[in-house]
C-alpha cells in the first residue's frame, strides 16, 4: 500500500469505522447457492436517525477517491466537520436525481460503507462519482459499486449492485441487473471504460494497462468483438484476477419494534432472499471467475433516509 492509502485508512478508521458497531448489526453469513450476508441497523428511537447521520459522514468517502480525501483534508482540513464535507461532495460530485422519492444515494453510500467498513483492505477500482455516462453527462449507469482488494496471488474486483426501496422492488431489480450487466458483452465495454479512467499512480496500473493494450489493439489489428472478449478474459485468468459481485438489497422493513423482533426479522429476512435467489441461474459470463454476495439490509423506514440525505442534497 501507498503513504496515501495508509494515511487514508487511518482517517476512515477514526471518522467511519470505529462508529460502524454502534450502529450497524452485522450477523453471521448464510451460504447454499451463493453467500447471503444479513445486517441491520441496531433498535431504539434514535437508531435511524444514528444510521442517516453515518451515511452523511460517508458521503465524502463515497464521492472522493483516497487520495483525493487525504489531500482535500491535509489541504482544507475537510473532514474537520463531515456534514459540511457531504454538502461539499453533492455540490461538487454527487449526481442531482430527479425524483427524490425513488433516489438510490442511500443504498449506493451504504454499500461503500459496508465494504470500505469490513474490507479493511478494500480501494477504489475508480471514484465512480468522479465520472460521467459515455455519451453523455448524466451519471455512470454500469455499476453502483467499483472496488478492488489485492493479495500476493489474487486480485478481486468488487462489481457491485444495489437497490433501494421496498422488498419485490429490490429482488426484482437485483435479479435484472444480475442477468444483464455481468453478461460477455457489456462486462468488456464496462471493464475498458474503467480501466482508462485510472488515478495516477494506481496500484493496479500495470493490469490497467494491460486491458487499455488489449482494447488499442483490437483497433489497430481490427479484431472481431468476440476475439476482443477472448484477450480480455485470458489476460484475467493470467493474472488471477476474480469478479466479485456485491448485490446491496436495502429495504423497508417492520422488524425495529424490539430487540426480540430484530432478531427473528433478520432472521425470516435473509431466509426469504435466499429462498427467492437461491435456485436461480443468472446469465453471467462465464469465462470469468466470479462470486456473488447479497448483502441483505432491511432498514426500518427507507424514505426516512432518503428524506434525510435528501436535505443535504437540497444544500449542495
Amino acid at each position: 500500500m501507498s503513504i496515501d492509502i495508509n494515511n487514508y485508512r487511518d482517517l476512515y478508521n477514526h471518522h467511519i469505522t470505529r462508529k460502524v458497531d454502534s450502529i450497524i448489526v452485522k450477523y453471521n453469513p448464510q451460504k447454499s447457492t451463493y453467500e447471503y450476508r444479513p445486517h441491520s441497523h441496531k433498535t431504539g428511537s434514535n437508531a435511524l436517525n444514528d444510521l442517516a447521520e453515518l451515511l452523511i459522514d460517508n458521503m465524502i468517502f463515497y464521492a472522493f477517491s483516497e487520495t483525493e480525501v487525504t489531500d482535500l483534508h491535509s489541504r482544507h482540513q475537510a473532514l474537520d466537520n463531515l456534514k459540511t464535507a457531504a454538502i461539499y461532495a453533492f455540490k461538487t460530485r454527487i449526481p442531482k436525481r430527479n425524483n427524490p422519492d425513488t433516489d438510490g444515494t442511500p443504498g449506493e453510500v451504504l454499500l461503500d460503507l459496508l465494504i470500505q467498513a469490513y474490507e479493511p483492505t478494500s480501494q477504489k477500482l475508480i471514484a465512480r462519482a468522479k465520472y460521467r455516462q459515455m455519451g453523455d453527462n448524466s451519471e455512470i449507469k454500469g455499476y453502483d459499486a467499483m472496488y478492488f482488494t489485492k493479495s500476493k496471488n489474487q486480485i478481486l474486483l468488487w462489481l457491485g449492485q444495489v437497490k433501494t426501496g421496498q422488498c419485490k422492488y429490490c429482488k426484482t431489480g437485483i435479479m435484472s441487473d444480475l442477468q444483464e450487466k455481468y453478461v460477455d458483452a457489456y462486462f468488456e465495454n464496462s471493464v475498458c471504460y474503467v480501466s482508462e479512467k485510472k488515478e495516477p499512480n494506481h496500484p493496479l496500473t500495470d493490469i490497467l494497462n494491460g486491458i487499455n493494450g488489449i482494447c488499442f489493439d483490437s483497433i489497430t489489428n481490427s479484431w472481431s468483438p468476440k476475439k476482443k472478449r477472448q484477450k480480455i478474459f485470458q489476460f484475467l485468468k493470467t493474472n488471477h484476477i476474480k469478479i466479485m459481485i456485491p448485490c446491496l438489497l436495502a429495504y423497508t422493513a417492520a422488524i425495529y419494534s424490539n430487540e426480540h423482533t430484530l432478531k427473528t426479522g433478520i432472521t425470516e429476512c435473509t431466509q426469504d432472499i435466499m429462498n427467492h435467489f437461491s435456485r436461480k441461474k443468472f446469465d453471467i459470463c462465464r469465462e470469468f471467475d466470479y462470486e456473488i454476495l447479497f448483502y441483505v439490509f432491511p432498514i426500518e423506514n427507507v424514505q426516512y433516509l432518503r428524506k434525510k440525505i435528501s436535505s443535504y442534497r437540497r444544500r449542495g
